[in-house]
């Protein structure tokens, strides 16, 4: 029966997002257990994915010549990036820096991700290359992607949101309970992340049915 489900092309962008979701939280998971992630470290990750997705989308659109929607402006790629990095930069002050400060031991973590120091984060990133690279060569005679903002934006706009309400009601407010050494505190901090990305991911494979 599942062979059944992902033997079609559908069922191979269910396959992607249970692969994706699969590895994304065994390598956190593995992070969590020997004390290696934080807030950030979840959103950084969410940031580097949708920034490759949109790199490796244009680098393959050219590459293959994919033609681009008769509604799509050649600029629209430029609102997307110009978002990512106003992200990128909160992403890295804020949550990276000024709402854990006084905490040394969370910054270290953070300042280590920032700068791939973190084992478990680069693997995460190298199963994200692999797995766009390999879906964007599988999809080759696709029309090119209007970009605009994608559900991975969204996921990341609330996971910001909801990372910063974390930080300030939960984490600050309670910083011996919410440590990365306590490992069953990092997994109810990370988990609904995680989740909220798999959903965004499982809705979109089915609006493309």
């Amino acid at each position: 029966m599942i062979s059944g489900i992902f033997s079609n092309k559908q069922g191979s962008r269910y396959l992607w997002v249970f692969l994706d979701f699969t590895a994304m939280t065994t390598f956190t998971a593995l992070a969590i257990f020997d004390g290696a992630a934080t807030v950030f470290y979840v959103l950084y990750l969410f940031w580097w994915y949708e920034f490759l997705n949109i790199t490796i989308n244009q680098i393959f659109d050219k590459v293959f010549k994919r033609e681009r929607p008769s509604d799509s402006k050649r600029m629209d790629i430029v609102g997307p990036l110009f978002m990512m990095i106003i992200y990128l930069i909160f992403i890295i002050v804020f949550f990276g820096m000024i709402a854990i400060w006084s905490n040394r031991d969370l910054l270290y973590l953070n300042i280590e991700t920032l700068i791939f120091k973190n084992f478990y984060f680069n693997l995460n990133l190298l199963f994200i290359l692999v797995e766009l690279v390999y879906r964007n060569i599988q999809e080759k005679n696709r029309m090119a992607i209007k970009y605009g903002i994608s559900s991975n934006m969204v996921v990341l706009h609330i996971s910001i949101i909801l990372g910063a309400l974390l930080l300030f009601f939960v984490i600050n407010k309670y910083p011996e309970t919410f440590t990365p050494d306590k490992v069953l505190a990092s997994l109810l901090i990370l988990t609904p992340f995680l989740l909220l990305r798999f959903i965004a991911q499982y809705l979109q494979a089915k609006r493309k049915e």
